[in-house]
């Protein structure tokens, strides 16, 4: 960050002589150290910041609808969370950052918009489950969710470089399963994306759904029953690199 671009809106960055969002958290060096390049490319402030204390993450999201706040930061474990603002909201993981639901969804979307990035989710009924809204999910390891992965039924998404990996089988009622992702209902004019993702021996269908999504880069090895359903009208690559599959640190 620059002090001659901090003026400058959603553009905080100097390269060349001119200002630039931010591409990275490395490049936003106080605060919270997060770029909110999903937004408008600032660097978020500590004024807009919630960061989840112990476990409580719904605590901490309840806290940044009630004081308009931008991003809950997870420094470490926490527990599951339910999200229906009418809003934006962006949940950020740093460090060791996973979430276990337990018996639950780890996180539910029911309404607005909540992006997730950089975060373990593990251990829920599903990992991830949108109901509602829409949900943008970036640079996750998603896996070991007896539930299953993602659950998408009636919502927008966006599923961005995620590794999803040895889910389910997500039980969804009339011999109906699914391992690594599931999408359903899904509403007209929403955004249905999935990009640079791996599904890797999950323990039901690996992707499956009831109508066609847009998708590139899907990287399948191992998954039971099949890899993707004909349904999704997606292809699977190949060859497992920058552009085919999740490339995770």
């Amino acid at each position: 960050m620059s002090s001659q671009c901090t003026a400058a809106v959603g553009k905080p960055v100097c390269e060349a002589t001119k200002c630039r969002s931010c591409k990275a958290d490395s490049e936003c060096p106080g605060g919270p150290r997060v770029c909110m390049w999903h937004d408008d490319g600032r660097c978020a402030t500590a004024a807009e910041t919630v960061t989840v204390v112990d476990t409580d993450l719904q605590g901490a999201v309840a806290n940044a609808l009630a004081q308009n706040k931008a991003l809950v930061l997870v420094p470490g474990l926490a527990d599951e969370v339910v999200y229906s603002g009418n809003r934006k909201l962006a949940i950020v993981g740093k460090g060791a950052a996973t979430i276990n639901g337990g018996n639950k969804p780890g996180i539910h979307v029911t309404g607005g918009e909540l992006f997730v990035r950089d975060l373990v989710v593990e251990g829920s009924r599903p990992g991830v489950r949108a109901t509602g809204g829409k949900v943008v999910l970036e640079s996750l390891r998603i896996r070991g969710n007896p539930g299953g992965g993602i659950l998408i039924d009636n919502a927008g998404f966006e599923i961005l470089n995620c590794d999803i990996r040895e889910n389910g089988p997500g039980d969804l009622g009339g011999d109906v399963y699914f391992g690594g992702i599931r999408t359903q209902n899904l509403p007209i004019g929403q955004t249905k994306r999935i990009e640079r993702v791996s599904l890797i021996s999950n323990k039901a269908a690996g992707f499956s759904c009831t109508t066609a999504v847009e998708g590139s880069g899907i990287f399948v090895s191992g998954n039971a029953v099949l890899d993707i359903s004909n349904t999704c009208a997606v292809t699977a690559c190949q060859v497992a690199g920058p552009t085919c599959g999740a490339t995770l640190p």
